[in-house]
């Protein structure tokens, strides 16, 4: 990707990060971006996007803890951590056809824009389920640049449709016990580990990576 000397603003996006404990092994789907992709293609990535309009009007059931909502970087607003949220649940049903919510018989007047399954069907996210991970700002001089945040939710808690939207190539489970075959970015590597330690010991630190003075920080 060709470098620029006038800084972009981030764009809000957020992955779902969904993962599955098999025989004392977790492993975590992921896919690979075309050779069309805008940015990093053929890199291996979670299910995620660009927050769009609607994630911010739709309802859902209950609210991110507000220790999530401190680390995200979205000063402390409680409805804008909802929204990336929900884009991040959003994605994971366009892009692997996988579900998260739970049916409610309260149906809404007004079906938003890339939400008429979940309104059909009457499924809610329930957001309170989701685990944050961490957070991520690509580097300035890139000509296309993201604030990415990061949830986990457990496979038994979602439900598959046949509907995907073919952004995501290659869609594979990665075993996260043995090294990485795949061609990852470092943000990946970074959630992948969070995720691990907090499966394995019960401990959860959310991280965020920046770039500044051209180096790589994560605190």
């Amino acid at each position: 990707m060709t470098k620029t000397n006038k800084i972009i603003k981030p764009i809000d996006a957020a992955s779902l990060v969904i993962y599955k404990e098999k025989k004392g092994r977790v492993q975590v789907l992921m896919g690979r971006r075309g050779n069309s992709a805008k940015f990093q293609p053929g890199y291996y990535v979670f299910p995620g996007g660009v927050k769009e309009r609607w994630d911010n009007h739709t309802n859902f059931l209950n609210h991110l803890n507000k220790k999530s909502i401190k680390d995200m970087g979205v000063s402390n607003s409680q409805s804008k951590a909802n929204a990336l949220a929900m884009t991040a649940i959003r994605e994971a049903y366009e892009e692997v056809g996988l579900v998260f919510g739970i049916q409610a018989p309260n149906t809404p007047t007004i079906v938003r824009k890339n939400w008429q399954f979940f309104h059909e069907n009457n499924i809610y996210p329930d957001l309170g389920a989701l685990e944050y991970l961490g957070r991520a700002i690509t580097p300035h001089y890139l000509p296309i640049r993201y604030h990415a945040r990061f949830f986990s939710i457990a496979f038994e808690r979602l439900f598959c449709t046949e509907k995907i939207d073919g952004e995501l190539e290659d869609i594979q489970w990665i075993d996260l016990s043995e090294p990485y075959k795949i061609k990852m970015m470092g943000v990946q590597k970074m959630i992948l580990e969070i995720l691990k330690t907090r499966i394995e010991t019960g401990k959860l630190v959310p991280k965020f990576l920046f770039f500044k003075w051209n180096r790589k920080n994560i605190i």
